[in-house]
């Protein structure tokens, strides 16, 4: 779980998780400490059993910031500080990674961009999460050389014009962008600026403000929403693989696995990423999708390219 609204959000949060059959939440992650994303977070670690909390090390003298620590010292709940690079999950088995992207650094000026940045794989599928983080994180996502390419985007910080540069969408190359926003909000978010320049690179969005509750869901092969308001329908994004997969994922609860590196022999074909100009082994989890592939016949080819080597499966 993902942050958890703003104060007054609740009820709506509790009573969907136990809708879901949510009875323990294994991994929560506390993104940054603005009152919007963590306002009821408390009441959810005080009637949920929570396995690990994830939160960046950024204060704030707010309320709803106490509120939060006051909960998590009742449950004597220990706080893990997360840093880009950190895998969460790394479950071979059910072809499920968790990894973190950012923050990089230990201190920012604004408390925005101390925002965690996940990103969840499952088989030939990927999401990113973003927060709040504004461009300055996504360049540095860019810069850091950790693979970014998702099927589907969170938008960062609410459509607002601080997010989404141009690079970040061409390194992500998502299909999807979802943007998490209020109805009639007083910042007039999503920005327009934002919207056109989604459009512009043909990546089809879901807003929140229109679409009500977002649920995307995976086969590890598909990706498909359901929502809770009429909109003009939105096709299933089939996601380029060879995965044979068709059994459903459970998360691996406190999993201490390592992402793994395979040994391979020399007559390799070696993968990159157009977008990113990455370089990674056939057996990556992190491959970027079909039309974004280059191959290359060995290692050195790659490298004469201009592609750097992948920092997850080192190949």
């Amino acid at each position: 779980m993902i942050d958890a609204g703003g104060n007054g959000n609740e009820r709506f949060i509790i009573n969907y998780l136990a809708k879901i059959g949510a009875g323990r939440i294994d991994y929560l992650f506390f993104t940054h400490p603005h009152e919007d994303h963590i306002g009821s977070l408390d009441a959810v670690i005080k009637v949920i059993d929570i396995g690990k909390l994830y939160m960046p090390k950024a204060a704030n003298d707010t309320k709803a910031y106490g509120d939060v620590l006051s909960a998590i010292k009742q449950k004597n709940l220990d706080i893990i500080n997360p840093k880009a690079g950190d895998i969460i999950i790394s479950d071979a088995a059910n072809h499920i990674y968790l990894s973190v992207m950012a923050p990089a650094k230990a201190e920012y000026v604004n408390l925005n961009n101390y925002s965690i940045i996940l990103k969840l794989a499952y088989a030939g599928t990927s999401f990113l999460f973003n927060g709040d983080a504004e461009d300055i994180l996504e360049y540095e996502m860019i810069d850091s050389g950790l693979d970014i390419d998702v099927d589907v985007v969170k938008i960062g910080h609410h459509g607002s014009d601080t997010s989404t540069s141009e690079a970040f969408l061409t390194a992500a190359s998502p299909q999807y962008a979802v943007i998490s926003v209020g109805e009639n909000n007083i910042y007039g978010l999503p920005s327009q600026s934002i919207i056109d320049k989604i459009n512009k690179a043909g990546i089809k969005i879901l807003r929140t403000d229109e679409l009500g509750t977002i649920i995307a869901s995976s086969d590890g092969k598909s990706i498909w929403f359901e929502h809770e308001n009429k909109a003009p329908d939105i096709a299933v994004a089939e996601v380029a693989t060879d995965s044979k997969i068709s059994a459903k994922a459970e998360i691996a609860t406190d999993s201490k696995e390592s992402a793994k590196t395979e040994q391979h022999t020399g007559d390799e074909t070696f993968i990159g990423n157009k977008n990113s100009k990455i370089f990674h082994t056939e057996y990556c989890h992190t491959l970027p999708k079909k039309s974004n592939q280059v191959i290359f016949g060995d290692r050195d080819a790659a490298i004469k390219a201009g592609y750097r080597p992948c920092k997850n499966c080192n190949p």
